[in-house]
């Protein structure tokens, strides 16, 4: 009887606080997909870091960002993400924006030379831009 009642109150507060977390996550993560801090066209985006990249960093690096362009190619890593790869000037290099795992489904609404918007967390430029936990808009 003793332990029942230690390990009921411990239960519901373990509980709890998993719940707490999971919503706070939750809801800070929507919140921003909602509030992109920049929109911005895939060309302009990677000319910005092209032309100055550290100056690009400090702008959009780990910033949800709004991107709209043309889709040049659809790509499924080994992992099984879904990339999505935006035209620029540059013919070798693009944005490349990794769907979040619960959007992959939005892949059947996307083709190729299509016009669409993705808004995701900017991670920098190592040869593309990437963004990753993006959602089509």
């Amino acid at each position: 009887m003793n332990r029942t009642l230690l390990i009921l109150p411990l239960i519901i507060i373990l509980s709890s606080i998993g719940y707490a977390f999971h919503m706070i996550g939750k809801s800070s993560y929507s919140e921003e997909i909602r509030n992109p801090e920049y929109a911005v066209s895939a060309t302009k985006l990677f000319n910005e870091f092209e032309l100055i990249e550290a100056t690009a960093n400090s702008k959009y690096v780990n910033k949800m960002i709004a991107v709209t362009g043309i889709v040049r190619e659809i790509k499924w890593t080994l992992k099984g993400d879904v990339c999505v790869k935006f035209e620029t000037d540059n013919s070798l290099f693009c944005v490349t924006c990794k769907l979040a795992a619960e959007n992959k489904n939005a892949i059947q609404q996307i083709h190729q030379g299509q016009e669409i918007s993705l808004t995701g967390t900017c991670k920098g430029m190592l040869m593309d831009v990437f963004l990753t936990n993006c959602t089509l808009q």
